[in-house]
Parts: structure tokens; sequence; C-alpha cells
């Protein structure tokens, strides 16, 4: 099966992190929609971080 490609919304709250865990392990790639991209440090190194001016 390819990997898949997987756009979270809300990706560093409780639900969004272990969406974003559980989809890494699995070896598929994940897009993260966040507010300020500054946030979520320790998603950076692992995720692709989208913001709404990057997406403009």
């Amino acid at each position: 099966m390819a990997a898949l490609k997987l756009l979270v919304l809300g990706a560093t709250g409780l639900t969004g992190r272990h969406v974003v865990d559980v989809t890494l392990r699995s070896g598929d790639s994940v897009t993260a929609f966040v507010r300020n991209p500054a946030a979520p440090p320790d998603l950076a190194d692992r995720v692709t971080l989208a913001t709404r001016r990057r997406l403009s």
C-alpha cells in the first residue's frame, strides 16, 4: 500500500498530537496546519508545517 499524505488540523492539541503520532508510526506523512509555526518546536522536525500565509 502506498504511503498516505495527511493534513491534520489542530495538530498541537491533545487529539491532534495523537493523530500525528499514529500517522507517523504507520509510515505516512503529515502536514500540520497551525496558527503559529513557532508553537510546536517538537513537531517541526517530524512534519510539514502549514500556516494561513503559506496557503494563501
